[in-house]
């Protein structure tokens, strides 16, 4: 057993962790999905609020990474105006968080992975490659926009 930030971590966590550490190195370098599915495995480990909890700054700090190595590649603009809505979200996931149990947290957040995996399998399947101009599309059309200048 290892201690880790008060939590004793077995063989098999330990294991799990690496598995995760390479989803999201995967999620990073393009592999669609992968991130989701570090979720539930964090999730197993820490419970889930505390592997949100962890895995956010774990995020955050790869995404610095790639737009640091990127650079030349970064469109501000896209960034700028996803900030209020990913603000927005971290808020809310706090409040939120702060008022359920962890079993509702898990059962939440399993329903936006699935909701997130149901979208990104409609998206790869549909014939047209065009993106809905609604407005309470604009955070998924900005970074739609976002993946496909990255490609």
């Amino acid at each position: 057993m290892i201690e880790l930030f008060s939590f004793s971590l077995s063989p098999t966590d330990l294991s799990l962790l690496f598995v995760v550490a390479l989803l999201i190195g995967m999620s990073k370098t393009g592999v669609h999905g992968a991130g989701m599915a570090a979720v539930p495995f964090l999730a197993m480990i820490f419970g889930g609020k505390e592997s949100t909890g962890l895995l956010l700054p774990i995020l955050c700090i790869a995404d610095i990474f790639g737009v640091s190595y990127y650079h030349r590649h970064t469109h501000w603009s896209h960034l700028i105006k996803l900030f209020p809505w990913a603000a927005a979200g971290i808020l809310i996931g706090t409040y939120v968080g702060d008022s359920i149990d962890d079993n509702m947290f898990r059962l939440i957040m399993g329903v936006i992975i699935l909701g997130s995996l149901g979208i990104m399998i409609w998206k790869e399947r549909s014939k047209s490659k065009r993106v809905p101009e609604g407005l309470w599309f604009a955070a998924l059309r900005i970074a739609w926009r976002i993946y496909n200048d990255g490609r």
